[in-house]
C-alpha cells in the first residue's frame, strides 16, 4: 500500500459540484501540507505530502493504472 510504502496520509475523495467529499484513508497523520496528488475525473487522491513526494506517488499511481487498465 502506497501510504505505508511512503509513510504518509493519503484519502480518496470524490467531485461533488465545486467540493471534494471524503471516500476513505489511508495512513497515518504527518505534519506536512495537504495537496491533491493525482486527479483521474471526478475522484482524486490527497495527501499529507511534500511537493516530491507527491510527484513521486503521482507517477506510481499512473503507472498502476496503466497496468490496470491492460488487464
Amino acid at each position: 500500500m502506497l501510504s505505508k510504502r511512503y509513510q504518509c496520509k493519503l484519502w480518496i475523495a470524490r467531485r461533488l459540484g465545486r467540493r471534494w467529499s471524503y471516500i476513505a484513508g489511508f495512513g497515518s497523520e504527518r505534519l506536512a501540507p495537504a495537496r491533491m496528488v493525482k486527479e483521474f475525473s471526478d475522484i482524486a487522491v490527497f495527501g499529507e505530502v511534500d511537493e516530491d513526494l507527491a510527484v513521486e506517488i503521482a507517477k506510481e499511481l499512473s503507472d498502476e493504472r496503466r497496468v490496470a487498465d491492460v488487464e
